[in-house]
């Protein structure tokens, strides 16, 4: 005979209690019900662990998509914080304590100093699994709110006022909605506007301990994106991100991206909790070299003296619509530089997309790339 005792706590021999009533009705055995309702309970404890394992995953997955985001030049994105501000960010015995226990991912952008960051966003992320489709009450943002407020409060203190308006952002993330309401309030509070929902906004004002511009001020910095994609959606979702940036189909890449913001969240990462573009690369095993889009190796035409077919080509290509034109001919009579120049010859407003799947007859031996692949694929458009 197995034994099972319930936990000697008040709360949780109310609960017992309470079920055990309910599950001795239908059993009609007081001792079997109570073994039931034990078990009952702690599945019901496993599947809150459960739960808020899902909430580590979006957070980790969704932070690992912003990653891919140091890869674009274009982005200005130069490092992205796990759990906590960048140690960067101030100099040693300086840092901003305030706030900072909210900060799931920091972005930086230009610089993680915060004085030479043009700007940087502070981020918190929730995941819920069992309410995904409920709005976020006020309620449920306060101490969020709180938190972001004290740390906004700090860095104007040591930046100056009006310092922070287009350097800094506050981002709620969250797979719930967020109650429209007071999605209105902070958005009125933002414009100094006059409010549609006082009560929300009175809820603002409590939750921040800032009223007229000093909140107004902060609510424009303020950004609360709820409707995210669950934490399911973000493993596919971060699948498709990487593709975009390496050639073949590495379906480990994910996976260890992942795992670098993983390890960054951990206790070993709290000296440099930041991830930067070379720990990007080095996670998808690649370098800048590899990743699509390729730069274009083809080279401008100079010196070319047109053939005499180019002219009524070129006329033909203009002329024609609903159906393809192709051009063949021989090796060596001047198809690839003909290519080059028929954007010259096209009408204003035309887009000419040059594409050389050789990379002007480029060709990787396994020696380079060290996957056994002979033939390096690249795309390389021009206008």
């Amino acid at each position: 005979m197995v034994n099972v005792h319930a936990p000697k706590t008040a709360d949780r021999s109310c609960c017992f209690e309470s079920a055990l009533d309910v599950v001795t009705a239908a059993t009609g055995d007081p001792e079997t019900s109570h073994r039931q309702c034990i078990l009952s309970e702690l599945m019901s404890n496993s599947a809150l662990v459960r739960f808020s394992r899902d909430g580590d995953y979006f957070h980790y997955l969704w932070a690992a998509r912003r990653c891919l985001r140091l890869l674009l030049p274009s982005s200005g994105l130069v490092a992205v914080s796990i759990e906590g501000a960048s140690t960067q960010e101030t100099a040693a015995g300086l840092a901003i304590d305030a706030g900072e226990e909210l900060i799931d991912v920091a972005e930086y952008y230009g610089s993680e100093n915060i004085k030479q960051a043009t700007r940087i966003r502070y981020l918190q992320l929730k995941h819920s699994t069992q309410r995904a489709i409920e709005p976020w009450p006020a309620s449920g943002l306060e101490k969020t709110l709180k938190g972001f407020a004290d740390r906004y409060r700090a860095l104007e203190h040591r930046l100056g006022p009006g310092a922070l308006l287009g350097k800094l952002e506050f981002g709620f993330v969250s797979n719930r909605p967020i109650s429209a309401d007071f999605r209105e309030a902070v958005a009125d509070a933002a414009a100094g506007a006059d409010a549609r929902h006082p009560e929300e906004l009175k809820k603002l004002e409590a939750f921040t301990g800032l009223d007229g511009s000093a909140l107004s001020d902060f609510c424009k910095l303020l950004h609360l994106e709820g409707d995210q994609e669950g934490y399911w959606d973000q493993r596919n979702l971060l699948a498709i991100d990487a593709s975009e940036y390496l050639p073949g189909s590495d379906v480990d890449a994910p996976v260890r991206l992942k795992e670098l913001v993983n390890r960054k969240a951990l206790s070993e990462s709290a000296a440099s909790p930041t991830i930067i573009k070379t720990d990007v690369l080095r996670a998808l095993q690649t370098d800048t070299d590899r990743l699509f889009p390729a730069p274009s190796r083809i080279k401008p035409s100079m010196g070319i003296v047109p053939r005499e077919q180019e002219g009524d080509l070129t006329r033909q290509i203009i002329q024609t619509t609903g159906r393809a034109i192709i051009v063949h001919a021989d090796a060596g009579v001047g198809k690839s530089v003909f290519a080059t120049r028929i954007g010259q010859a096209l009408p204003e407003g035309s887009v000419c997309i040059l594409y050389d799947c050789l990379g002007t007859a480029s060709i990787a031996t396994q020696a380079d790339t060290g996957t056994g692949t002979r033939m390096r694929w690249y795309r390389s458009p021009t206008n």
